[in-house]
């Protein structure tokens, strides 16, 4: 049974089937290029999937043949031309945007995954490198893409990258803004899995689908453990893990799964 979420905007799409939400980028036309409706939509459908139980995976790809182009040129190019620039207020409000967006995505308690099936730039390449998995289309590439525009960064990409391909890649990606072709996003450690673009989607599905056969809390504590584990010391990491697991321990699929290993069956997780 398929659901479908109200947005609040046609450049947003999202439906829900089988737990997995799928969320789409539809801006076709403008490469899915974030703009004044999208990026506050899909702000908010990743606040209320938070909220929503039923959903144990998400993923997000774009419509057409983009996964995201990144911020609208054209957008900057207005706000520039008006010569507004409060520092403060944009600093704080880019500030605010970026927390409710890749940083959300980043800590969200659900799997996620970006597939691209079409070009991924600047903050639309951060949006996947936010995401958990990213299934990338064979024909396609990744940028930074800043470079080109003479801007530094933002919406989380100078953190995300170095943790995926390592500090001198991360620079030589970010300085030169070149293309970064599947094979060797692959290679780098960009994405985790390369497929020809027909069958893009239906191999993310099948995907989505074990992840959203687990254990929703365990799951979600796993994810934080290794998220944490980032920034934190063996020690403290390993503490982390022991609050975590302990408190797995009284949840109602622990006691399904222990069950099912007796009984030699496959658990059925809430």
């Amino acid at each position: 049974m398929q659901t479908k979420v109200d947005t609040g905007t046609n450049e947003l799409l999202c439906e829900i089937s089988d737990r997995i939400c799928h969320v789409t980028l539809n801006r076709p036309d403008k490469k899915n290029a974030l703009s004044r409706s999208l990026t506050p939509a899909i702000r908010k459908i990743l606040a209320d999937m938070e909220k929503n139980k039923a959903v144990k995976c998400i993923i997000i790809s774009g419509a057409g043949d983009a996964f995201c182009a990144g911020g609208d040129i054209g957008g900057m190019n207005e706000n520039a031309s008006k010569g507004e620039l409060d520092f403060d207020f944009l600093t704080n409000d880019l500030i605010k945007k970026q927390e409710e967006l890749t940083l959300r995505l980043y800590e969200l308690p659900i799997p996620t995954i970006a597939v691209i099936p079409g070009p991924a730039a600047g903050a639309g390449l951060c949006l996947a490198l936010a995401c958990d998995f990213r299934f990338m289309a064979s024909s396609t590439f990744l940028t930074t893409a800043y470079r080109n525009i003479a801007l530094s960064g933002d919406y989380g990409g100078t953190w995300l990258l170095p943790r995926l391909v390592g500090m001198s890649r991360a620079k030589d990606l970010f300085f030169t803004g070149r293309r970064v072709g599947a094979k060797e996003s692959y290679e780098l450690g960009l994405i985790d899995r390369v497929y020809e673009k027909d069958i893009l989607m239906s191999e993310a599905k099948k995907f989505a689908e074990t992840l959203a056969a687990g254990p929703r809390l365990a799951v979600a504590r796993m994810k934080k453990n290794i998220n944490d584990s980032q920034n934190l010391n063996i020690k403290d990491s390993m503490r982390v893990e022991a609050i975590n697991l302990i408190k797995c321990m009284d949840e109602t699929d622990h006691k399904e799964a222990v069950k099912a290993f007796l009984e030699k069956k496959s658990p059925t997780f809430a």
